[in-house]
């Protein structure tokens, strides 16, 4: 199954992609307007042949966007949304990518598709298990 996996954020949206039991990064998405980055996630559903979608939430403020953000998805797409816990992924991307040894440039510029990584490689794992 092609899953999308999304780190949601109100200035990027990081972006991963899965075919089977691992995530890969893929990209991330400048916000500008909601209606430009729909259009974006929808391109992108539409030519990598996305089957579901994975959004975390971290249970903070903006859980009620990325909520919304995700019907919009589901709206625009017809794909089922998954939403799941993201809590402190973002500093665990960063954690990997310091360990890695990647530059601050390059880190700034990955940091949220990693995180998408990490969501979308968690509710892989979590689904390999049942």
């Amino acid at each position: 199954m092609k899953l999308l996996g999304i780190d949601f954020g109100k200035r990027k949206i990081g972006l991963s992609f899965s075919e089977g039991l691992l995530a890969s990064p893929l990209s991330t998405i400048s916000v500008k307007t909601e209606k430009q980055v729909l259009a974006e996630v929808v391109f992108i559903c539409n030519k990598l042949g996305i089957e579901k979608i994975v959004l975390g939430l971290s249970g903070g403020i903006h859980d009620k966007a990325a909520k919304e953000f995700g019907d919009n998805i589901t709206k625009q797409t017809n794909l089922p949304v998954v939403f799941v816990d993201e809590t402190l992924t973002s500093r665990e991307a960063v954690a990997k990518m310091v360990e890695g040894k990647t530059s601050k440039k390059k880190r700034r510029v990955m940091e949220d598709s990693v995180a998408a990584t990490i969501i979308l490689n968690s509710y892989l794992e979590e689904n390999s298990k049942l």
